[in-house]
């Protein structure tokens, strides 16, 4: 697991056309399609997993959910000056003091970005960067989650305005074992998905 900081990370969103069950109707002017959608330039973290250490989505997303929260309870941050984006295509730039393992192959890579959401760059990511670094810091994480008396991760611990578009991913037992592993008081043990029946989701 690394974590990158971008100060000037670019970050580009676009839409097809609108998902069905099973196709996407692509959005069509005259007979030819086009994609509408923009692009932002922000301060952010970015967490990559090696697919071959976390091998569910819940436990990195858990992870994500569990970060988000304690970033912005250690920082007093409102809702909104944190956003997520959740396995976004990657085009890697240079980052400044990656923290991890080196010379893993990017297609066994899956990224989260935490990204300043206001663009006022009230968000520290340099000294967040240093938090999420702290075995010490992700020790207190996870200790005031598992002390936490909810049954499956609450506002107080681990959800957010982001959790909303992930929900069904978040695990509480999951986060935890995550961050223990990062602070090196635990293993990752981790199945793989499910696999799923592909159908035809374009990569947005």
């Amino acid at each position: 697991i690394q974590f990158g900081y971008h100060p000037n990370l670019e970050i580009g969103f676009r839409n097809d056309g609108p998902l069905r069950p099973d196709h996407m109707d692509p959005f069509v002017n005259d007979g030819q399609p086009f994609s509408v959608g923009y692009q932002l330039t922000r301060n952010a973290i970015r967490i990559s997993i090696d697919k071959l250490v976390c091998r569910e989505k819940s436990v990195e997303i858990s992870l994500a959910f569990a970060l988000d929260r304690a970033i912005k309870r250690e920082f007093n941050l409102g809702e909104g000056e944190i956003r997520m984006f959740v396995h976004p295509d990657w085009h890697d730039p240079d980052a400044e003091n990656l923290d991890g393992p080196e010379e893993v192959a990017p297609s066994r890579l899956r990224h989260i970005i935490l990204y300043d959401g206001d663009g006022n760059e009230n968000v520290p990511f340099d000294r967040v960067r240093e938090k999420v670094k702290s075995e010490d810091w992700l020790r207190r994480v996870y200790q005031s989650i598992e002390d936490c008396e909810c049954d499956n991760g609450c506002y107080l611990c681990m959800r957010s305005h982001n959790t909303q578009y992930h929900a069904e991913a978040l695990e509480k037992e999951k986060g935890v074992m995550a961050l223990k592993y990062l602070a090196g008081d635990g293993e990752m043990i981790t199945e793989p998905d499910p696999p799923q029946e592909n159908k035809g989701r374009p990569d947005l």
